[in-house]
C-alpha cells in the first residue's frame, strides 16, 4: 500500500527468511499506527508436518500468532492503535486473533504479491478492504479514511437524523445547501439559535412525535420553510409543516412564478420582444409564458440561451426567436 514504505515490506521479507517451511515461507510485523514503529517480528514456523497450505497434519504456528506472541505485554498496553504487516493473506483463525489490529496490511502471493489493506471498522468491528471506507475531503486528516465504513456511516447518520437534535440539524444543513443554489445569503441565525426555538416550539414538536409514531414517514418529517421564498432564512421568515406540506407549497410557487431567484432556467423572469425589440410582455417564468402565449417553454428557453441546433442541412444554426418574438433572460 502507498501508506507503507518498502522498507517494511523489506522487513517483513527478511523475517521470512528464518521460516522452517519448505512450501511456503512468510513472515509478519507489528508496527505501531501512529509512526509505523516496529514493535514485534515473527515467522510462520513448523513442528511436524506443516498446515500452512491447508494440510491439518502436525501442528505449525502462523507469522501473525508468533508476532503477536513476540508482542510484549508493555507494548500492547502503551500502544491501543497497532497494525500488522504479513507476507500472505491472514486466514480465518489468524484474522480473529488479529481482531484487535486497526490495519492489517498483506500481499496475495497468490495473485503476483498485490498489496492490500484491511481496516477495522469502529461501528461493526469487521476488518473489510480499505476501498469500503469513505476518505476525508477536508480538514486536518484530509485524505485519511473514516473510522466507519461506508455502510455503517450511513447507517450512523440515520440513526443520528431520526433523533430530535439531528432531524434540526439536518434541516439546518439543508437550509444552507438551498441558499447557496438560490444565491441567496446564509441564514442569519446559528445551529444553536434555530435549536434552542424548536426545542420551545409546541408545533415543531407535535410534528415531530407524529413523524416517530408514524416511522420516520418521509412525507411526515418536520421541515421548515420560508414564509417569502424570494428573502432568505431568518428567524422572522420561517413557517413549520411537514416535508410533504413544504413541497406542495414549492411545486405551486414553481406554477405561479414566485421563485425567481432557484437558478433554474426554468424559473427565471423572462422578457417577450417584438423583432425591432419593442418589449411585449414579462412573465416570472418560463411555464407562465407558455400559458400565456401557448409557445413552447423549451422553444423559449433555447432562445434566451441561443441554443444551437442542427439543421436538415447538417449546419449549426442558433436559436433567435420563438413565435415569432425575441426572448431574453432578465
Amino acid at each position: 500500500m502507498t501508506s507503507l514504505t518498502d522498507t517494511l515490506w523489506d522487513l517483513v521479507d527478511e523475517a521470512a527468511t528464518n521460516s522452517n517451511c519448505l512450501k511456503k515461507q512468510v513472515g509478519a510485523a507489528i508496527i505501531r499506527n501512529k509512526d509505523h514503529k516496529v514493535l514485534a517480528t515473527g515467522y510462520n514456523h513448523h513442528n511436524a508436518a506443516c498446515d500452512c497450505l491447508g494440510d491439518k497434519k502436525g501442528t505449525s504456528k502462523h507469522a501473525e500468532i508468533m508476532a503477536l506472541e513476540n508482542l510484549t505485554k508493555t507494548q500492547k498496553a502503551r500502544n491501543k492503535s497497532l497494525n500488522i504487516v504479513v507476507g500472505h493473506k491472514p486466514c480465518v483463525p489468524c484474522l480473529l486473533a488479529l481482531a484487535n489490529m486497526t490495519y492489517i496490511y498483506y500481499k496475495d502471493q497468490n495473485n503476483n504479491n498485490s498489496k492490500h489493506c484491511l481496516k477495522k471498522c469502529s461501528k461493526c468491528n469487521k476488518h473489510l478492504d480499505i476501498s469500503k471506507f469513505s476518505v476525508r475531503l477536508t480538514g486536518r486528516y484530509k485524505g485519511h479514511s473514516l473510522s466507519m465504513c461506508k455502510k455503517c456511516s450511513v447507517a450512523n447518520c440515520n440513526e443520528f437524523d431520526r433523533t430530535f437534535s439531528g432531524c434540526i440539524s439536518n434541516i439546518y444543513s439543508t437550509q444552507i445547501q438551498s441558499s447557496k443554489k438560490r444565491g441567496h445569503t446564509l441564514p442569519t441565525y446559528s445551529l444553536t439559535q434555530l435549536s434552542s426555538r424548536l426545542v420551545n416550539d409546541f408545533v415543531f414538536q407535535l410534528i415531530y412525535t407524529n413523524w416517530v409514531n408514524l416511522n420516520f414517514n418521509t412525507d411526515m418529517k418536520p421541515s421548515l420553510d420560508r414564509l417569502n421564498s424570494n428573502k432568505p432564512y431568518t428567524l422572522n421568515n420561517l413557517k413549520i409543516g411537514t416535508w410533504l406540506e413544504n413541497k406542495k407549497n414549492f411545486e405551486q410557487e414553481v406554477f405561479d412564478g414566485k421563485h425567481l431567484k432557484s437558478g433554474r432556467s426554468g424559473l427565471k423572469v423572462v422578457r417577450q420582444l417584438t423583432l425591432g425589440n419593442v418589449e411585449v410582455a414579462v412573465f416570472n417564468s418560463l411555464a407562465i409564458a407558455e400559458r400565456a402565449t401557448s409557445i413552447q417553454a423549451e422553444s423559449i428557453g433555447n432562445c434566451c440561451r441561443h441554443a444551437q441546433a442542427k439543421g436538415k442541412n447538417g449546419l449549426l444554426y442558433t436559436h433567435k426567436t420563438a413565435g415569432g418574438f425575441k426572448w431574453e433572460f432578465i
